[in-house]
């Protein structure tokens, strides 16, 4: 993708607003018969010349750019450039890009993120019974799993344990031992359905059945508090696994405590839990966990860490199933304020299956907006074509042909047709196990629906959206100029070898340079440890005719290589070098001065008058002209192709 940004600084804006003045619809300006509004003119002319701008131009000025920049989109249209297989590719990879913040709700984002920043404000203490249930389940079957839950739950309405009755029914493994309880936790901590649930239940309620990917649950609010914020903190950790023999479970606790009595007279923890604890990932880190908030532990060491107050203060050793911990606090802290949380909740939503919900949320406020209406009466009649050959990912598109001119759905003036949707489940089957036809069609149908809605919605997004179609415009055009002016001017004046020789020799009195001075660098090394180096070689400088290898040669004496000194001969121009204007432009020797790890000092042999450039000592500067005079040409050229008119009259109103 190329980079033309640079480019688009005259041409990429967001649209300031358009009000209602009657002057802003009529044409200001027509180019080879196309027309352009007073508004769009001042739109594009105002964002170009805001305050942040340091040299603001007149309408007047500015105008003229703005024809040439027309002129050039209006010559790459009329060469069919934004036909070309390259520029759509390329044009339609950044429309998609600029799409994305307009396919979703800011609104619906701010409540979903509010949302989640009052549930992280509050932990709850749950406990839930489990019915597993498959996310593809067939209907028989997800009815079934919902009547054993409401069962289950009016055992418990009528009187019955929910622990007891959760160690007997559910389908989570850890029932059997928490008897359900789920310990605390807030937002984020658990699948979106079950955390709404959780919150939206009143301590002592039991909830209706609610669906997850897992299945079924009825859930238990036990209990709720403020949130505990989050913690970080340091551990010993001495494996006692239920498996050991007394013998060696009692060595476990002997060794925890011979810790702990350490740790009270002043040995570092973190040497400690270096030296003993049997977690290898924090063990070597002096036995640092990373931050977790409450429920991320399990419960006895999650309560432990958050009874701690002060970082320094640490636990009694205590027991969990898994073995004997001791824990220091390092740090706490409290929930921020939104604004300080927010940038981690929208990227927690947009990962989590909360993101999902906003997207179905969006799906369905999209359906109200565009009238939505669903056929199921032709969506079943794709049900009777489908066989076994779905399974096998041969099933055709055309069984389902004699339906094809039946809508699925219409939404706003858009229909969606069985053929469509045939087409699809044709494009997208593969090898599976055999399943209820149903569910396998009802599974394919609703990503399908939710992407042709959205896809609808991205091709409304420029009549929807002023400012969406005013940027996906500028980056039509935008795309379209620099292609053409790299073609016309940029790359022609690079490769144009013969064009740029005579553009110079038309031009060589321009490209001059200023008087120079013939300089030579004469670096002694080691020369800062011994001062007396350099007096030497100044001397010689001063009174002998400077020629350099010979001077080289002298003053190393024996040193047959030369590396003794470096000399290093340039042409410069004043201001090339600080010690030039020391040396007051006269030839001779300048002081000492720090040269990398030596020291050196100039000698001025010569001093040379203003001479012409060779191409190759101005190549750069000479193609930048170059590229001007062909632009300038180009542009000449253009305006007298297309005709161009101008409303001065209402050219007089912009603002």
């Amino acid at each position: 993708m190329k980079n033309f940004l640079s480019l688009l600084a005259l041409l990429v804006f967001i649209n300031t607003g358009i009000n209602a003045q009657d002057y802003k619809d009529k044409v200001l300006i027509t180019i080879a018969g196309r027309d352009i509004t007073a508004g769009e003119f001042e739109r594009i002319y105002n964002k170009n010349n805001n305050d942040n701008i340091a040299q603001k131009q007149s309408v007047a000025e500015y105008l003229d750019m703005f024809i040439n920049y027309k002129l050039k989109v209006i010559e790459a249209e009329e060469l069919g450039m934004d036909t070309a297989e390259n520029f759509l590719k390329e044009f339609n990879s950044y429309k998609k890009q600029l799409a994305q913040p307009y396919l979703t709700s800011e609104e619906l984002t701010e409540k979903y993120a509010r949302e989640a920043y009052d549930r992280l404000l509050e932990e709850v203490n749950a406990s839930h019974i489990m019915v597993r249930l498959a996310a593809d389940a067939p209907a028989e079957d997800t009815l079934k799993a919902y009547n054993k839950m409401m069962e289950i739950r009016q055992r418990i309405l009528k009187g019955e344990d929910f622990e007891t009755v959760a160690r007997a029914t559910s389908d989570d493994p850890s029932a059997r031992t928490n008897g359900g309880n789920l310990g605390w936790f807030s937002a984020f901590r658990m699948v979106y359905p079950f955390e709404s649930a959780a919150y939206n239940t009143e301590p002592g309620q039991i909830s209706l059945p609610i669906r997850s990917n897992f299945g079924y649950h009825i859930i238990k609010i036990n209990a709720r508090r403020p949130a505990q914020g989050s913690v970080r903190v340091a551990h010993v950790f001495v494996a006692s696994p239920p498996s050991l023999s007394p013998e060696e479970a009692e060595k476990t606790r002997s060794k925890i405590f011979m810790v702990y009595d350490s740790l009270k007279v002043g040995v570092p923890f973190a040497k400690l839990a270096d030296k003993y604890s049997d977690d290898q990932s924090s063990g070597g880190k002096g036995g640092e966990l990373p931050w977790f908030s409450s429920g991320q532990m399990i419960p006895v060491f999650d309560s432990a860490a958050f009874s701690l107050v002060s970082p320094g203060d640490y636990t009694e050793p205590f027991k969990s199933d898994y073995g004997w911990h001791l824990i220091k606090l390092l740090e706490k802290k409290g929930i921020g304020s939104y604004e300080d949380e927010k940038a981690e909740i929208l990227s927690n939503i947009k990962k989590g299956d909360r993101g999902k919900s906003k997207d179905k949320a969006f799906i369905s406020k999209l359906k109200q907006d565009y009238n939505y209406h669903f056929f199921p009466e032709n969506y079943d009649k794709v049900l009777t074509v489908m066989d076994s050959s779905a399974f096998t990912a041969e099933w055709k598109a055309a069984k389902a042909e004699q339906y094809f001119s039946l809508p699925l759905f219409t939404l706003g003036s858009h229909t969606v047709t069985v053929k469509d949707f045939a087409e699809h489940l044709e494009s997208k089957l593969m090898k599976r196990k055999p399943m209820d036809l149903a569910v396998l069609l009802n599974s394919m149908y609703a990503p399908f629906e939710e992407s042709s809605i959205m896809e609808y919605e991205e091709s409304n997004l420029e009549n929807k959206y002023p400012e969406f179609r005013n940027i996906v415009q500028e980056y039509h055009d935008g795309i379209l100029l620099f292609d053409l002016t790299d073609k016309m001017v940029w790359t022609k004046a690079v490769e144009d070898t013969l064009g740029l020789e005579q553009y110079f020799n038309q031009h060589r009195n321009k490209y001059m340079w200023e008087e120079r001075a013939e300089v030579y660098t004469i670096v002694v090394k080691d020369s800062a440890m011994n001062e007396d180096v350099l007096e030497k070689a100044a001397k010689m400088v001063k009174k002998n005719r400077f020629e350099p290898e010979k001077f080289k040669a002298e003053f190393c004496g024996q040193d047959t290589t030369g590396n003794c000194m470096d000399i290093n001969y340039e042409k410069l121009e004043k201001g090339d070098h600080e010690q030039l204007a020391e040396m007051k432009w006269k030839k001779g020797v300048g002081n000492f001065f720090p040269h990398k790890d030596s020291r050196a000092f100039l000698v001025i042999a010569n001093i040379l008058k203003p001479e012409p450039k060779e191409l190759d000592e101005t190549r750069g500067l000479v193609i930048a002209d170059y590229q001007k005079q062909l632009e300038d040409q180009w542009v000449a050229e253009l305006r007298k192709k297309y005709e161009i008119s101008v409303n001065k009259e209402l050219l007089k109103k912009i603002k």
